[in-house]
């Protein structure tokens, strides 16, 4: 969570988000960590199952950065890629930045 918004001095935080998996169900994240994520700037979803599998298509209404490194044969033909590469996959939000209060 950056919280470079919320008047904290742009410091970068990170936060667990609850869950057993290796995957992350944004449905199902705790009230604690929405709250966290009130206000932030930047959403940073690290790790195959999280950032490919489940969110690669997930837009918000911030910027997002999806990093994960591809490691099994399925994902490596539908990325076209050798098993092992890296996948960056940073999104800006159409719409503008909220109005500061």
């Amino acid at each position: 969570v950056s919280t470079q918004s919320t008047g904290e001095g742009g410091k970068l935080r990170i936060i667990e988000n609850g869950l057993g998996s290796p995957c992350l169900d944004l449905s199902r994240i705790s009230q604690q960590v929405a709250g966290e994520c009130a206000g932030c700037d930047l959403v940073v979803i690290e790790g195959m199952g999280r950032a490919i599998h489940t969110n690669f298509n997930c837009h918000f209404k911030v910027e997002s950065l999806k990093l994960a490194v591809v490691k099994n044969k399925w994902l490596c033909e539908k990325f076209g890629c050798p098993m092992f590469a890296a996948v960056c996959k940073y999104h800006v939000p159409d719409m503008p930045p909220p109005e500061a209060e």
